[in-house]
């Protein structure tokens, strides 16, 4: 009887996927069937070894990302503040959002709030760093709107014409 490199290979790889199954439960780990001689049907490979990994759905996407574009010191903590209050609002604890700064030393820090290509927040916020939570707690009730405003419009809008991103 010989014994294919295919099946010792997947049998290498069952054994190291029970190991790292002992150490590391959270790690995805390949399924390997091997298929016998016997029944007439294989697997996917012609040697009799076949993997099998889990397949990607469409919203495996990454929801809640926060992207940090802000440079000044006042942008870094409004962006501080907006994401920990952000957690407390449903709407936009699985959103991904983008916060932009366009620093003045006149007149302060021009702050924008988009996701993906519409722009949900703006303000300017002034040089003292005390007034920073309170805007944040604003940019968070107007970003919450604004978001489940255009989500009941986009579902209430039924043509299949019009693209997503308008491209």
């Amino acid at each position: 009887m010989v014994v294919h490199h295919a099946f010792a290979w997947g049998l290498a790889l069952s054994l190291m996927s029970h190991a790292s199954a002992q150490s590391a439960p959270e790690a995805v780990k390949p399924e390997v069937s091997v298929a016998s001689e016997g029944s007439g049907a294989r697997a996917d490979g012609h040697d009799g070894v076949a993997i099998q990994r889990p397949r990607a759905r469409l919203s495996d996407g990454l929801n809640g990302v926060m992207i940090d574009r802000t440079m000044t010191m006042i942008g870094k903590t409004f962006y501080r503040q907006f994401s920990q209050q952000r957690l407390d609002s449903p709407a936009l604890r699985n959103t991904s959002l983008s916060i932009h700064e366009r620093p003045s030393a006149r007149w302060g820090s021009l702050i924008w709030i988009t996701e993906g290509n519409t722009v949900l927040y703006e303000a300017t916020l002034p040089p003292r760093v005390n007034d920073v939570d309170l805007y944040a707690s604003s940019a968070v009730t107007t970003v919450s709107n604004q978001f489940l405003r255009r989500k009941v419009l986009e579902a209430l809008q039924d043509d299949p014409d019009m693209a997503g991103d308008e491209f």
